[in-house]
């Protein structure tokens, strides 16, 4: 268990501190237009990239922009009820994945083959992979889930994408997105022009409405989402949105040190929106370990 050890500096300097700031300082009150970048999804399943950001990926192609969705996994260990072979379930999600994509506007996705709930072993792999991808697309901007999410497929999405973070361009853009772990959202994105078609996608597919109503919570938090959003926005999606050179920037630091840097005009909010990089409050998250190890091991 993490042990909350706060001193007596913080509570004087850093409590003090963020008692000044306003909501504004803390969540966002206008949305962000997303269009205009090449954009690519790393979804650890078919399904995740419409839950995840299906409605900014509808907006990107009403835009034009190039949108590239790659499923990192098989999916099949989602056949929880057994109502389908594992052959025929990979073979209906993948095409749910295809007709969700339709949709939404974006091309046909592409399929990784790692079984499901087997990506953390599969990294090494999935790096020559991916790597592939970023020299043939050069996306703009790259949608990942974060490392807080607890399904482990979608933590190890987060971590592969991590250990690129040395060899990127500094000025590629990386937007965290929510399922089912809420992030401190420092980006809102109005998706109620889109919010049929997202909808729409959500109902493809059927294999997870089986086995849970998706839609429902899905749509809620974007609904919740939308709350500091003025009229007439009814859904948004939230995202942790980054430059590549700060977080870099962080994994440097954590590996070098296990100190983040202390910056001009502190506030906080890099460790509310980064909270596997590390923290100032005297407290060391276990995914902070996790992420400086991920980048100590496949990295250097």
């Amino acid at each position: 268990m993490v042990s909350m050890q706060f001193s007596e500096k913080f509570a004087d300097k850093k409590w003090q501190a963020s008692s000044q700031l306003t909501e504004e300082h803390v969540m966002p009150y206008r949305s962000w237009d997303p269009s205009g970048k090449r954009a690519l999804v790393l979804a650890p399943h078919a399904d995740d990239e419409t839950f995840g950001c299906g409605g900014t990926i509808a907006l990107h192609a009403a835009s034009g922009d190039p949108v590239m969705v790659v499923v990192l996994t098989d999916g099949a260990r989602g056949n929880i009820s057994r109502r389908h072979s594992d052959a025929e379930y990979i073979r209906m999600r993948r095409d749910e994945a295809r007709e969700a994509c339709r949709i939404l506007g974006a091309a046909d996705p592409v399929f990784w083959e790692f079984a499901d709930r087997s990506l953390w072993g599969e990294i090494p792999r999935a790096r020559g992979k991916l790597m592939e991808i970023l020299e043939d697309f050069r996306p703009e901007r790259i949608y990942a889930p974060s490392i807080l999410e607890y399904h482990p497929d979608h933590r190890a999405a987060a971590a592969l994408l991590l250990t690129f973070m040395g060899d990127v361009s500094s000025d590629l853009e990386i937007a965290f997105w929510e399922i089912n772990q809420p992030l401190c959202v420092n980006s809102l994105v109005d998706i109620s022009p889109v919010l049929s078609q997202k909808e729409a996608a959500i109902r493809v597919y059927k294999t997870q409405l089986e086995e849970l109503d998706y839609a429902d919570h899905i749509l809620s938090l974007n609904r919740f989402r939308a709350m500091t959003l003025p009229p007439p926005a009814t859904h948004a999606e939230g995202f942790s949105l980054w430059p590549a050179h700060g977080i870099r920037r962080w994994l440097s630091h954590l590996d070098a040190s296990r100190k983040p840097p202390c910056m001009h005009g502190y506030t906080g909010l890099y460790e509310r929106q980064l909270p596997f990089l590390d923290v100032h409050y005297g407290v060391e998250p276990s995914v902070a370990g996790i992420c400086a190890s991920i980048h100590r091991f496949f990295v250097k």
